[in-house]
C-alpha cells in the first residue's frame, strides 16, 4: 500500500488518508448488501448471451431486407402504373 500512500505523511496523516481511501468502498459495499439483505432486491442478473443479441440482429437484418423488398416492389409498382398513364 505504500505505493498509493506517500511517505512523508505523519503516522496521524496516514491513518486519516487510509479512512478518506476506503470510506467511500465501505459505504457503498454496506449500501448494496442492505438492499439485498433487508429490501430483498435480487442482486443483477447475468449479462445477456451473445447468441441472444446475434439472434435479435439476424431478426433486425431480415426484418430490414424484407422492408427494402417491399419498398422497392412498391416503387416499380408505382413506375409501372405511372408510365402506363401517359
Amino acid at each position: 500500500m505504500s505505493f498509493f500512500l506517500p511517505n512523508k505523511l505523519n503516522p496521524q496523516g496516514q491513518k486519516l488518508l487510509t479512512i478518506i481511501l476506503s470510506l467511500p468502498i465501505f459505504v457503498s459495499s454496506s449500501y448494496v448488501l442492505y438492499k439485498r439483505l433487508v429490501l430483498e432486491e435480487n442482486p443483477r442478473g447475468p449479462v445477456t448471451k451473445n447468441n441472444d443479441l446475434l439472434a435479435q440482429y439476424q431478426k433486425d437484418k431480415e426484418r430490414d431486407f424484407q422492408h427494402q423488398q417491399q419498398h422497392q416492389q412498391q416503387e416499380q409498382y408505382s413506375n409501372t402504373s405511372s408510365s402506363r398513364n401517359i
